[in-house]
C-alpha cells in the first residue's frame, strides 16, 4: 500500500476512538479508550490515549513490544493475501483491569485496543468482539485511504453494542449448534424488553432458555396444553392447578389451550408447563 497521510491516519484514529468510546459508556459505564499500533513493520509504534488509560503500564506495554535494544518486536509476517478483511489476532497484551484486542493485517502491521475492564461485567467477550470489529474498521479504512474514506466508522461502532452480543454469540454458536436457526436478534430484543418489566417493583433475574421449536418435542413434560379449536372458540377456561409453584403468574389466569394432558409427575413441585410459562416463571 502507499505510505499513508499521517493526517488522515489521526483522523481516523480519534474518530474510531470516540465512536467505541461512546458506545461503551452507554453499555457498560464509564469507559476510556485507546490504541497501540504500527502501520508498517520497522515503523514506530504509536500510542493515542486520551483519557490516559495506560497510565502505569509503560513497563509492560514496552517490554511486550520492543526489544532490550528498543526494537519492535519481530511479528509474523501479516495475511496480505487478505487486504483488510482478515484480521489475525496476536498474543493477548494482559493489563491489569483492562480488556485488549490486538490483531495484525495487511494494511496495519500490528493494532492493539484497550478499554476499562469494569468488574461488575458477566462476560468481557462481547466487549473484545466491539475491539476487534474497531480493529477491522481501522483496517478498511487504511485501505480506503482518504479518496475512498466515508467516515461511518465512528457513528457505526458507536451503536455497535447489539452487534458485538451477536457477534459472541454466534461465535460460541459455531463450535457448539452450527446447525442453529434462532434469531438472535429477536431474543436479545424480547431479553431487553423483560429486563424492563417490573414485578412488584422489582428487576427481572433469573435464567432463560432459548431453544430450536422441533427440539421441544424432545423435552419430558409434566403436563402439556394441547390445541383444540373448538375449545379455543369458546370462553376461556380458568386452570389455577396448572400454575402451582408459579408465583409470577396469577392463578386465575385464563388457558385458551384445552384439554389438558398430565404426564406422570416426576418428584417434587409443579414447575415446569411448557415452554413459554417455563421462560415466564422462570424470570422473576
Amino acid at each position: 500500500m502507499n505510505k499513508a497521510d499521517p493526517d488522515f491516519i489521526n483522523t481516523l484514529v480519534c474518530e474510531i476512538l470516540r465512536g467505541v468510546r461512546d458506545g461503551l459508556c452507554r453499555f457498560s459505564g464509564a469507559s476510556r479508550v485507546a490504541v497501540i499500533y504500527q502501520l508498517s513493520p520497522g515503523d514506530e509504534f504509536y500510542i493515542c490515549d486520551p483519557r490516559e488509560l495506560l497510565r502505569g503500564h509503560e513497563l509492560k506495554i514496552r517490554s511486550t513490544l520492543l526489544t532490550e535494544q528498543r526494537q519492535p518486536v519481530m511479528q509474523e509476517p501479516p495475511p496480505y493475501e487478505h487486504p483488510y478483511r482478515i484480521c489475525r489476532q496476536v498474543r493477548r497484551l494482559e493489563l491489569d483491569g483492562i480488556i485488549a484486542f490486538g490483531c495484525q493485517s495487511a494494511p496495519v502491521h500490528y493494532q492493539i485496543w484497550c478499554t476499562d475492564h469494569h468488574p461488575e461485567l458477566l462476560s468481557k467477550a462481547p466487549i473484545e468482539r466491539w475491539l476487534e470489529h474497531a480493529a477491522l474498521r481501522f483496517s478498511h479504512d487504511v485501505t480506503n485511504q482518504a479518496e475512498l474514506y466515508s467516515g461511518i466508522s465512528g457513528w457505526f461502532l458507536r451503536e455497535y453494542a447489539t452487534h458485538a452480543v451477536l457477534d459472541q454469540i454466534n461465535r460460541m454458536r459455531s463450535h457448539t449448534s452450527p446447525t442453529a436457526t434462532l434469531d438472535i436478534y429477536e431474543i436479545l430484543s424480547a431479553i431487553l424488553q423483560i429486563s424492563k418489566t417490573r414485578e412488584e417493583k422489582k428487576s427481572p433475574h433469573g435464567r432463560l432458555i432459548f431453544m430450536e421449536p422441533e427440539s421441544t418435542r424432545k423435552l419430558d413434560y409434566l403436563c402439556q396444553f394441547h390445541p383444540d379449536p373448538a375449545t379455543v372458540a369458546d370462553q376461556p377456561q380458568t386452570c389455577p392447578q396448572a400454575f402451582t409453584g408459579s408465583p409470577a403468574v396469577s392463578q386465575q389466569a385464563d388457558i385458551r389451550l384445552a384439554p389438558i394432558s398430565w404426564a406422570s409427575p416426576a418428584a417434587g413441585s409443579m414447575r415446569f408447563i411448557s415452554p413459554l410459562i417455563f421462560a415466564v416463571s422462570t424470570v422473576f
